[in-house]
This record gives structure tokens, C-alpha cells and sequence, in this order.
């Protein structure tokens, strides 16, 4: 390792994203010396590969171009772990940026001798953003700056569990030999799951780091193209299932707990998206039926709390997956008219 930092940049015609996204990667030479800022170009047909040169060339110590076959998302995290020459590696889509002066601060904070010694994990705020950089949405994680451990985490900031707030120690995805989906989309699940079997030691840094551009048009994440895409975030959930299965006996009981818990957030949530929140959008169910047989098969606990699990819309407690698997059609009718109701009102209000 001679890099403190790896960041990896998964790239598919970006051009219209990536200047921005690199730019705000800028700091003084000091810290510029500290990271790398791997641009995986997933065989991009616009001029993105040009511009991740441009910056290579203007900054050969730290930017690198990677230009590969297409192969989506988790084969751009693959290769960047096998590149990274980072203490640590964080993910940056080309369509976010950091925060320019808290990326100074935060090499800074990598650079503390206890957290570059002991750090399995590190935890830090992002903002969320739209197209012209405006915050509408900071996230803070609550839990104490560290050193901490899993079972310290708060249960608020479980619910901040995305991949925007995670720096993995590189040599952890390396022993555990970790492997992203290639393929299918919705695989940033697996990089906040798989890896949690080999965190013993977790940092919080709690200045947003991370910009996320939520609502740009074209995202995987917009509703249309959601739930399109479920069917790859069912076979996600699939592999996030089978990995609990396969360490259930060799992992730390306290480690085990923590990725159970996440596992069942993940898949209640999956769940929800199907029965309620896309199911006018969805056009077949089948995937989660797919997936719902697989998890009895192989997971009767996560099975039997999805049975209970329920969510409150308008005052009502719905209890989606019961209602689902045991066909009360009235039910499910009128919780999704219920849920529509309520949706409708919340674009209502936010577009005035």
C-alpha cells in the first residue's frame, strides 16, 4: 500500500457528470499526495474516458483511467479492489462529488495514527443534493466518532446504512475475498453487507463528506426505473440471504447479529417496494415469489419476521408480506390506495 485512500469512480457515460465529480476531488498538494482516484470507464460510448485522461494527464500521482469491457457496476468495485494501492477505498459514482474542504478534512482524519492502525470501518455524514449542488437533506450519524464497534452503532443510524457513508480497510475486502455482482444493478446492498463479517473497529466522521444527486433523470434509483429494476435487487437480496446462511456458524455471534438485522431491514424493504410502494408500476410479482420461496427454504427466522414485519401509512399499521402471502386482496387494495393517497399529496406539497 503507498496510498492512504482509494477512491473508485465506476463510469458509464458520465460526461456530462464527471468533470464536476473529479473537480471536486481537488486539494492542496499535501493531500493530494495521500489518495487515488481510480475512474473505472465501464466501456462508455460518450467522452468520458477523454475526460478521466484529461485529468490523469494534468494529475498523473493520483488520477488513474481504467478503461474495461462493459460489465455494470459491480465489475467497475471489482477491479478498483484489485487496482487499489489505498489504505483504505471508498466508492464515488460519477455522478456524486465530495464536499471539497471536508475531503481535506477528512484525509486528515485517515491520516490520525490510531485510525490508519485500527480502522475496519469508517462512517462519515453525506449531504443529499440535486443537480445544481443545492443540500435539501444532510445525514448525520449519531453514534460517538469512535472508537466504536457494530453493537455500538445506533439504531437511527442503522437507517443510514447506505454506501454514500462507507470507507472499508482494503486489505479486509481482500482476505474475506469480497466480489460484487456483476451484471445487474442494486449491488451497493452487497457493499454494505458482505464486508460487515470483518469490521471490529468502526470510526464516525461527522462532517458531510459525500454529495448524493438525488433526483437526477436517468438514475437507477428514480421511481420508473426502480421498480423496472426490482428483479435485480430480488436476486441481490437473494445473495445477501445466502451469505447469512454460509457464515452463520463461523461468525462472531455479535458481528452475526448486527448483519441480521440489516439483512431483515434490506429485504422488509425490498418487500415494501413490491407490495406497496411500485406495485401499480411493477409488472410481475414473480421475482418476489422467486425470492420469498427461496428464503423459506433457506432462512425460516428471516421468513417468519417478514410475517410479522408492518409499516404505519396515514395512521394505519399495514402488515404488507402477511397480507401478500396469505391473500387478503381487500387489504392489500386498500392500503395501496391508502399509500397512493398519501404519495400524491407529499409530490403535491412539494411541488408548491
Amino acid at each position: 500500500m503507498d496510498k492512504l485512500l482509494t477512491i473508485v469512480i465506476p463510469s458509464y457515460n458520465m460526461e456530462k457528470y464527471l468533470n464536476r465529480c473529479l473537480s471536486s476531488l481537488i486539494v492542496d498538494d499535501e493531500r493530494m499526495n495521500l489518495f487515488e482516484a481510480l475512474v473505472i470507464n465501464d466501456g462508455s460510448k460518450d467522452r468520458t474516458s477523454e475526460i478521466a485522461h484529461q485529468f490523469e494527464t494534468r494529475y498523473p500521482g493520483t488520477f488513474r483511467t481504467i478503461d474495461k469491457q462493459n460489465g455494470h457496476y459491480g465489475s467497475c468495485v471489482n477491479k478498483g479492489i484489485e487496482e487499489a494501492k489505498g489504505t483504505f477505498i471508498k466508492i464515488l459514482d460519477a455522478d456524486d462529488a465530495f464536499d471539497t474542504p471536508a475531503f481535506q478534512d477528512y484525509l486528515t482524519f485517515l491520516s490520525q495514527d490510531t485510525v490508519i492502525k485500527t480502522a475496519d470501518l469508517i462512517l462519515s455524514d453525506y449531504a443529499e443534493v440535486d443537480e445544481q449542488q443545492h443540500v435539501f437533506h444532510i445525514n448525520h450519524y449519531s453514534s460517538a466518532s469512535g472508537p466504536i464497534t457494530l453493537q455500538d452503532v445506533s439504531g437511527k443510524d442503522k437507517e443510514l446504512w447506505f454506501i454514500h457513508g462507507f470507507t472499508y480497510r482494503t486489505e479486509n475486502l481482500r482476505r474475506i475475498r469480497y466480489r460484487q455482482t456483476e451484471r445487474i444493478a442494486y449491488t451497493d446492498h452487497e457493499w454494505t453487507f458482505f464486508p460487515l463479517i470483518a469490521v471490529r473497529t468502526i470510526y464516525v466522521f461527522k462532517t458531510p463528506l459525500y454529495l448524493y444527486t438525488n433526483g437526477r433523470e436517468g438514475q437507477s434509483v428514480s421511481s420508473r426505473n426502480h421498480a423496472k429494476g426490482l428483479w435485480m435487487e430480488a436476486q441481490v437480496s437473494k445473495s445477501l440471504v445466502s451469505y447469512e446462511h454460509r457464515i452463520r456458524q463461523s461468525a462472531n455471534p455479535d458481528i452475526l447479529a448486527f448483519m441480521q438485522a440489516i439483512l431483515l431491514a434490506d429485504t422488509e424493504h425490498l418487500y415494501q417496494l413490491y407490495l406497496v410502494t411500485y406495485r401499480n408500476m411493477v409488472s410481475s410479482l414473480e421475482p418476489l415469489r422467486k425470492l420469498d420461496r427461496f428464503i423459506h427454504e433457506e432462512n425460516p427466522w428471516l421468513y417468519d419476521a417478514l410475517e410479522h414485519y408492518s409499516t404505519l401509512v396515514a395512521g394505519f399499521r399495514i402488515r404488507p408480506v402477511y397480507e401478500w402471502r396469505h391473500q387478503k386482496k381487500f387489504q392489500m387494495a386498500f392500503h395501496r390506495f391508502l399509500y397512493s393517497s398519501v404519495d400524491f399529496l407529499n409530490q403535491l406539497r412539494r411541488s408548491k
